[in-house]
């Protein structure tokens, strides 16, 4: 079996052909494939959900940066398309 693959260790991440018996093609493809009932965890360590903001916070304490001041005031949803199409000037007035 015969396919084709970027090598993203080359400088242009040139795109290559490799050639492989298709049981040895399968075995790689389904080291890729996780066990059923197993999950992939995205975020794992200083980007977990419950102590992101804690990590982050030791992260630039120990680099030295500061967080930027929040804004001020209270930030509002973009509007839904049905804001938008009530603010037309021809559906508000029916002409």
């Amino acid at each position: 079996m015969r396919f084709r693959y970027k090598n993203y260790r080359a400088p242009s991440h040139t795109p290559q052909t490799m050639t492989l018996d298709a049981p040895e093609f399968i075995r790689r493809f389904l080291l890729h494939v996780l066990p059923s009932g197993l999950h992939r965890i995205r975020y794992y360590g200083w980007l977990d959900h419950r102590h992101r903001a804690e990590t982050l916070a030791r992260c630039r304490q120990l680099l030295a940066t500061t967080v930027a001041p929040p804004i001020a005031g209270k930030t509002l949803p973009p509007p839904d398309y049905r804001d938008r199409y009530e603010s037309i000037p021809s559906v508000r007035t029916g002409t």
